[in-house]
Protein backbone atom coordinates (compact mmCIF):
# COMPACT_ATOMS: atom_id res chain seq x y z
CA UNK A 1 0.00 0.00 0.00
CA UNK A 2 2.81 2.35 0.87
CA UNK A 3 4.43 1.76 -2.51
CA UNK A 4 1.14 2.45 -4.33
CA UNK A 5 0.57 5.65 -2.35
CA UNK A 6 4.09 6.80 -3.11
CA UNK A 7 3.56 6.02 -6.81
CA UNK A 8 0.39 8.13 -6.90
CA UNK A 9 2.27 10.94 -5.17
CA UNK A 10 5.00 10.85 -7.85
CA UNK A 11 2.36 10.85 -10.63
CA UNK A 12 0.68 13.85 -9.00
CA UNK A 13 3.96 15.79 -8.92
CA UNK A 14 4.62 14.97 -12.57
CA UNK A 15 1.10 16.18 -13.40
CA UNK A 16 1.77 19.47 -11.63
CA UNK A 17 5.05 19.95 -13.47
CA UNK A 18 3.38 19.28 -16.83
CA UNK A 19 0.63 21.71 -15.97
CA UNK A 20 3.15 24.39 -15.04
CA UNK A 21 5.01 23.88 -18.32
CA UNK A 22 1.81 24.70 -20.18
CA UNK A 23 1.20 27.81 -18.05
CA UNK A 24 3.42 30.85 -17.69
CA UNK A 25 1.78 32.21 -14.58
CA UNK A 26 -1.33 32.32 -12.44
CA UNK A 27 -3.19 35.51 -11.52
CA UNK A 28 -5.65 34.92 -8.72
CA UNK A 29 -7.39 31.75 -9.90
CA UNK A 30 -6.72 32.31 -13.59
CA UNK A 31 -3.81 30.69 -15.39
CA UNK A 32 -2.06 32.31 -18.35
CA UNK A 33 -0.68 29.96 -20.97
CA UNK A 34 1.83 30.43 -23.77
CA UNK A 35 -0.94 30.67 -26.34
CA UNK A 36 -2.27 33.90 -24.84
CA UNK A 37 1.22 35.39 -24.91
CA UNK A 38 1.66 34.22 -28.50
CA UNK A 39 -1.52 36.06 -29.49
CA UNK A 40 -0.19 39.23 -27.90
CA UNK A 41 3.16 38.99 -29.69
CA UNK A 42 1.53 38.35 -33.08
CA UNK A 43 -0.77 41.36 -32.64
CA UNK A 44 2.20 43.52 -31.66
CA UNK A 45 3.99 42.38 -34.82
CA UNK A 46 0.98 43.15 -37.03
CA UNK A 47 0.80 46.64 -35.53
CA UNK A 48 4.27 47.34 -36.85
CA UNK A 49 6.67 46.19 -34.13
CA UNK A 50 8.98 43.82 -35.96
CA UNK A 51 10.65 42.74 -32.72
CA UNK A 52 7.87 42.47 -30.13
CA UNK A 53 8.99 42.81 -26.51
CA UNK A 54 7.94 39.55 -24.84
CA UNK A 55 8.19 40.84 -21.28
CA UNK A 56 6.38 44.10 -22.03
CA UNK A 57 3.55 42.12 -23.64
CA UNK A 58 3.44 39.89 -20.58
CA UNK A 59 2.96 43.00 -18.45
CA UNK A 60 0.14 44.15 -20.76
CA UNK A 61 -1.44 40.71 -20.37
CA UNK A 62 -1.15 40.90 -16.58
CA UNK A 63 -2.83 44.32 -16.61
CA UNK A 64 -5.69 43.07 -18.80
CA UNK A 65 -6.37 40.10 -16.55
CA UNK A 66 -6.17 42.24 -13.42
CA UNK A 67 -8.70 44.63 -15.01
CA UNK A 68 -11.09 41.73 -15.49
CA UNK A 69 -10.57 40.30 -12.00
CA UNK A 70 -10.98 43.71 -10.34
CA UNK A 71 -13.99 44.47 -12.54
CA UNK A 72 -15.72 41.25 -11.50
CA UNK A 73 -15.13 42.04 -7.84
CA UNK A 74 -16.59 45.49 -8.38
CA UNK A 75 -19.74 43.99 -9.85
CA UNK A 76 -19.12 44.39 -13.57
CA UNK A 77 -20.75 41.80 -15.81
CA UNK A 78 -20.19 41.43 -19.55
CA UNK A 79 -22.63 39.41 -21.64
CA UNK A 80 -22.53 38.27 -25.25
CA UNK A 81 -24.62 41.23 -26.42
CA UNK A 82 -22.02 43.65 -25.04
CA UNK A 83 -19.23 41.69 -26.73
CA UNK A 84 -21.02 41.81 -30.09
CA UNK A 85 -21.73 45.54 -29.75
CA UNK A 86 -18.11 46.30 -28.92
CA UNK A 87 -16.95 44.16 -31.83
CA UNK A 88 -19.19 46.18 -34.16
CA UNK A 89 -17.90 49.45 -32.69
CA UNK A 90 -14.28 48.39 -33.21
CA UNK A 91 -15.07 47.30 -36.80
CA UNK A 92 -16.69 50.65 -37.49
CA UNK A 93 -14.18 52.96 -35.82
CA UNK A 94 -10.84 51.33 -36.58
CA UNK A 95 -8.42 53.36 -38.69
CA UNK A 96 -6.64 50.19 -39.85
CA UNK A 97 -9.31 47.75 -41.06
CA UNK A 98 -6.78 45.61 -42.93
CA UNK A 99 -4.72 45.09 -39.78
CA UNK A 100 -7.84 44.36 -37.75
CA UNK A 101 -8.87 41.63 -40.19
CA UNK A 102 -5.43 40.05 -39.84
CA UNK A 103 -5.70 40.22 -36.05
CA UNK A 104 -9.02 38.37 -36.19
CA UNK A 105 -7.36 35.56 -38.13
CA UNK A 106 -4.80 35.04 -35.36
CA UNK A 107 -7.48 33.50 -33.17
CA UNK A 108 -8.85 30.00 -33.69
CA UNK A 109 -12.47 31.18 -33.63
CA UNK A 110 -14.66 34.24 -33.23
CA UNK A 111 -15.29 33.12 -29.64
CA UNK A 112 -11.59 33.42 -28.88
CA UNK A 113 -11.43 36.80 -30.61
CA UNK A 114 -14.32 38.07 -28.46
CA UNK A 115 -12.86 36.56 -25.29
CA UNK A 116 -9.22 37.58 -25.65
CA UNK A 117 -9.32 40.74 -27.78
CA UNK A 118 -12.74 42.37 -27.35
CA UNK A 119 -13.52 41.57 -23.70
CA UNK A 120 -10.33 43.23 -22.33
CA UNK A 121 -11.28 46.43 -24.19
CA UNK A 122 -14.69 46.46 -22.50
CA UNK A 123 -13.35 45.78 -19.01
CA UNK A 124 -10.76 48.54 -19.40
CA UNK A 125 -13.42 51.06 -20.41
CA UNK A 126 -16.14 50.03 -17.96
CA UNK A 127 -13.87 49.78 -14.95
CA UNK A 128 -12.59 53.33 -15.48
CA UNK A 129 -16.06 54.75 -16.06
CA UNK A 130 -17.42 52.95 -13.02
CA UNK A 131 -14.67 54.41 -10.87
CA UNK A 132 -15.04 57.94 -12.19
CA UNK A 133 -18.85 58.13 -12.21
CA UNK A 134 -19.96 55.95 -9.28
CA UNK A 135 -20.14 58.24 -6.25
CA UNK A 136 -19.36 55.35 -3.91
CA UNK A 137 -15.67 55.77 -4.79
CA UNK A 138 -15.75 59.52 -4.05
CA UNK A 139 -18.04 59.77 -1.04
CA UNK A 140 -15.98 62.42 0.76
CA UNK A 141 -16.12 64.79 -2.22
CA UNK A 142 -19.76 63.92 -2.96
CA UNK A 143 -20.86 64.61 0.62
CA UNK A 144 -18.98 67.88 0.53
CA UNK A 145 -20.89 68.84 -2.62
CA UNK A 146 -24.21 68.06 -0.92
CA UNK A 147 -23.32 70.54 1.80
CA UNK A 148 -22.16 73.02 -0.82
CA UNK A 149 -25.47 72.74 -2.67
CA UNK A 150 -27.34 73.75 0.50
CA UNK A 151 -25.10 76.80 0.92
CA UNK A 152 -25.54 77.84 -2.71
CA UNK A 153 -29.33 77.60 -2.41
CA UNK A 154 -29.33 79.85 0.64
CA UNK A 155 -26.53 82.24 -0.22
CA UNK A 156 -23.62 81.57 -2.57
CA UNK A 157 -21.41 84.09 -0.75
CA UNK A 158 -20.96 81.37 1.89
CA UNK A 159 -18.94 79.29 -0.57
CA UNK A 160 -15.27 78.86 0.33
CA UNK A 161 -13.50 79.77 -2.90
CA UNK A 162 -10.26 78.22 -1.61
CA UNK A 163 -11.88 74.79 -1.92
CA UNK A 164 -14.26 75.47 -4.78
CA UNK A 165 -13.32 77.01 -8.10
CA UNK A 166 -15.99 79.20 -9.72
CA UNK A 167 -16.35 80.63 -13.18
CA UNK A 168 -19.13 82.11 -15.31
CA UNK A 169 -20.01 80.89 -18.79
CA UNK A 170 -22.19 82.73 -21.30
CA UNK A 171 -23.68 80.32 -23.89
CA UNK A 172 -24.57 81.52 -27.37
CA UNK A 173 -28.22 82.55 -27.60
CA UNK A 174 -29.12 79.66 -29.91
CA UNK A 175 -27.56 77.17 -27.46
CA UNK A 176 -29.19 78.36 -24.23
CA UNK A 177 -32.04 75.79 -24.31
CA UNK A 178 -29.51 73.02 -24.78
CA UNK A 179 -27.40 74.17 -21.84
CA UNK A 180 -30.46 74.67 -19.64
CA UNK A 181 -31.37 71.05 -20.29
CA UNK A 182 -27.84 69.73 -19.66
CA UNK A 183 -26.80 71.94 -16.74
CA UNK A 184 -29.69 71.81 -14.32
CA UNK A 185 -29.78 73.80 -11.10
CA UNK A 186 -30.33 72.33 -7.61
CA UNK A 187 -28.47 69.10 -8.32
CA UNK A 188 -24.95 67.71 -8.13
CA UNK A 189 -23.49 67.14 -11.58
CA UNK A 190 -20.29 65.38 -12.51
CA UNK A 191 -17.95 64.60 -15.33
CA UNK A 192 -15.05 62.17 -15.45
CA UNK A 193 -12.83 64.17 -13.12
CA UNK A 194 -14.89 66.53 -10.97
CA UNK A 195 -18.23 67.19 -9.28
CA UNK A 196 -19.86 70.51 -10.01
CA UNK A 197 -22.99 72.58 -9.37
CA UNK A 198 -24.46 75.29 -11.57
CA UNK A 199 -26.52 78.38 -10.87
CA UNK A 200 -28.19 80.38 -13.63
CA UNK A 201 -28.75 84.11 -13.36
CA UNK A 202 -32.31 85.42 -13.33
CA UNK A 203 -32.58 86.02 -17.09
CA UNK A 204 -30.97 82.62 -17.89
CA UNK A 205 -28.21 84.14 -19.97
CA UNK A 206 -25.20 83.30 -17.80
CA UNK A 207 -24.41 80.16 -15.84
CA UNK A 208 -22.05 80.03 -12.87
CA UNK A 209 -20.10 76.83 -12.26
CA UNK A 210 -18.93 75.67 -8.83
CA UNK A 211 -16.30 72.93 -9.18
CA UNK A 212 -14.66 70.85 -6.48
CA UNK A 213 -11.03 69.83 -6.85
CA UNK A 214 -10.27 66.70 -8.85
CA UNK A 215 -11.67 63.31 -7.86
CA UNK A 216 -9.38 60.57 -6.59
CA UNK A 217 -6.82 59.16 -8.98
CA UNK A 218 -7.94 56.04 -10.86
CA UNK A 219 -4.54 54.42 -11.18
CA UNK A 220 -3.77 54.71 -7.47
CA UNK A 221 -7.13 53.08 -6.73
CA UNK A 222 -6.53 50.41 -9.39
CA UNK A 223 -3.16 49.45 -7.93
CA UNK A 224 -4.63 49.23 -4.45
CA UNK A 225 -7.26 46.78 -5.74
CA UNK A 226 -4.74 44.86 -7.85
CA UNK A 227 -2.53 44.18 -4.83
CA UNK A 228 -5.21 41.78 -3.58
CA UNK A 229 -4.23 39.43 -6.41
CA UNK A 230 -0.92 37.63 -6.43
CA UNK A 231 0.86 36.81 -9.67
CA UNK A 232 2.55 33.42 -9.41
CA UNK A 233 5.06 32.99 -12.25
CA UNK A 234 5.86 29.37 -13.13
CA UNK A 235 8.41 30.06 -15.86
CA UNK A 236 11.69 30.90 -14.08
CA UNK A 237 13.23 32.77 -17.01
CA UNK A 238 10.17 35.00 -17.45
CA UNK A 239 10.03 35.57 -13.71
CA UNK A 240 13.62 36.83 -13.71
CA UNK A 241 13.00 39.10 -16.70
CA UNK A 242 9.72 40.47 -15.28
CA UNK A 243 11.42 41.32 -11.99
CA UNK A 244 14.30 42.99 -13.84
CA UNK A 245 11.86 44.96 -16.04
CA UNK A 246 9.91 46.25 -13.04
CA UNK A 247 12.63 46.45 -10.39
CA UNK A 248 12.04 50.18 -9.85
CA UNK A 249 8.29 49.71 -9.35
CA UNK A 250 7.39 48.36 -5.90
CA UNK A 251 3.82 47.64 -7.05
CA UNK A 252 4.91 44.90 -9.44
CA UNK A 253 7.43 43.52 -6.98
CA UNK A 254 4.63 43.16 -4.44
CA UNK A 255 2.25 41.33 -6.75
CA UNK A 256 5.13 39.10 -7.84
CA UNK A 257 5.69 38.30 -4.18
CA UNK A 258 9.14 39.94 -4.01
CA UNK A 259 10.11 41.52 -0.71
CA UNK A 260 12.51 44.42 -0.98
Amino acid sequence: MKNISFLFFIIFLIFLDCKKEKAIMKIGRREVDFELLDYKLKIDYLRGNKEPDTILNLLFLIEEILNEEIGKREGLKIDRKMLKEEKERVDKETFLPEILEKIKKIYKSEEEYLEYFIKPLIFNQLLQWKFYLDTIYHLEDYNYMKGLLKRIKSNDTLVDTNLVKTFIYKPKRESIDYYLNIYKEDTILQDRYTFFIVKWDNDKKNVKFYRKTKKKDYYSWWREKALKFKVKIYNKRYRELLIKKTEEDTFYLKIFGIKK
